[in-house]
């Protein structure tokens, strides 16, 4: 892939719990194999609350997803978009080696009962 010509960009998705995060990354996910990019989702393995490799939202929708440790484990693969659900679950390396990509990712700006979280290093300072 020809770095100097890729068409970079980050698209945050943040909100508290509940909020349709997931959903929305993955409308931008079917936007992108629409468009025809080969597209690699990801998640953290430490979330395993609807299954492993897959990314699902509370409705039950499923896409496909590799669960990866460190978000440069997944940069192993080919692909031209990458799309992070729950970003804030990994180091602050999460995206350092992919801004050569379009990228989107989602992250929870509040826990239930709009708990906030401060802890994130993607959290604005």
């Amino acid at each position: 892939m020809n770095h100097a010509t890729t068409n970079t960009h980050l698209e945050v998705i943040c909100g508290p719990m509940f909020a349709g995060k997931t959903t929305e990354l993955m409308s931008r996910v079917a936007q992108a194999h629409a468009a025809g990019l080969r597209v690699l989702a990801v998640k953290p393995t430490r979330d395993t609350r609807y299954g492993h490799s897959e990314l699902v939202t509370h409705t039950g929708l499923r896409i496909p997803a590799l669960a990866v440790d460190r978000i440069a484990d997944a940069l192993e693969y080919v692909h031209d978009f990458v799309a992070i659900d729950e970003i804030h679950f990994f180091a602050d390396e999460a995206v350092e080696h992919a801004w050569w990509l379009p990228v989107a990712i989602s992250i929870i700006s509040a826990r239930y009962l709009r708990r906030l979280i401060h802890s994130s290093p993607w959290r604005a300072r």
